[in-house]
Formats: C-alpha cells, sequence, structure tokens
C-alpha cells in the first residue's frame, strides 16, 4: 500500500512541476513580448496617425507614423497608413513602396487590403485592385465593410467589380 501511495504521490508531484514550469515558461515569454516591441505606444501612434490622414493633414500624420514604425517596425497597418500620407503628399513613389512593404508584411488585413486596393482605383489600376477585392471577398465575405468600400470605389471610378462580387 505504502508503495502506491508514494508511486502516486510521485506521478502527482512530476504533473505540477511540469505544469508550474509552462506556466513559468508562458509568464516569462509573455514579458519578453513586452520588452521586444511595444504595440499599445505603435497603436496609439498608428490610431492618430489615420485620423490625421483622413483629416488631410498628412505632414502630422507622417509624423506620428514614423513614430509608429520607431515603436513597432512590424505595424503593417502604420506601414499601409504612412503610404496613405505619402501619397497625400504627393510622394507617390516613396507611397507605392510603403504599401507594397505593408502587403508583405500583412497580405491578408482586409483593412490594408482595402486602402491599397483604393490606391490600386486611383491609379486605374483596376486587375490589381479586383485582384485585392477577390482576396477580400474570400477573406471577409462580400458584405463585410472592406469589401463594400473598396466595390464602391470601383464603382465610382467607372471600373466594374469583377463578376461575383457585389
Amino acid at each position: 500500500m505504502d508503495y502506491r501511495i508514494s508511486l502516486f504521490t510521485l506521478t502527482r508531484r512530476r504533473f505540477y512541476g511540469g505544469l508550474m514550469a509552462v506556466i513559468l515558461s508562458l509568464l516569462v515569454v509573455g514579458g519578453l513580448q513586452g520588452t521586444v516591441a511595444e504595440p499599445s505606444l505603435s497603436e496609439r501612434h498608428s490610431l492618430r496617425g489615420a485620423e490625421l490622414v483622413e483629416a488631410g493633414k498628412f505632414e502630422a500624420a507622417r509624423r506620428a507614423l514614423e513614430l509608429a514604425m520607431v515603436a513597432d517596425p512590424k505595424n503593417a497597418r502604420a506601414i499601409v497608413w504612412l503610404g496613405q500620407a505619402h501619397a497625400g503628399l504627393g510622394n507617390l513613389e516613396i507611397s507605392e513602396k510603403y504599401f507594397n512593404t505593408a502587403m508583405s508584411i500583412s497580405p491578408d488585413d482586409p483593412q490594408i487590403l482595402l486602402i491599397v486596393g483604393k490606391s490600386d482605383v486611383a491609379k486605374g489600376a483596376l486587375d490589381a485592385a479586383r485582384e485585392k477585392l477577390r482576396r477580400l471577398t474570400v477573406l471577409c465575405g462580400e458584405t463585410c465593410p472592406q469589401t463594400l468600400a473598396l466595390t464602391q470605389a470601383m464603382r465610382e471610378s467607372g471600373g466594374a467589380p469583377a463578376r461575383g462580387s457585389n
């Protein structure tokens, strides 16, 4: 009987010891992630920059979005909005580079697909815009806000969306 109790105790100790090791490693990894990048700071600057772009304050937006990128260089939304700010400032080649970078980091982000798709429409690159619309439809459906907005932008430009899209 004593043998069974000690075997049970040993098994239980190993289980709880392993569980504690997993919990501690998650806490350590979670703590380290906060030191690698500051997503909250990056997101704050990114949101502020997006608001400034939408308000037409492109230079102020550029500064805010560059701060977002310093805090987190892989913040694809900050990068795409920085592309928008540069487009608003007339720096079309620079904006295109930022759009391509954002797409390479986060090719399936509906907001990025929308912004880059609208840029394609503005440039007259309707085939590229249709491809973004197709991807949006697959990712989030025909009635998601990004799909509807890109469809509307294409219709307003005179470019018909591909068949099967809104």
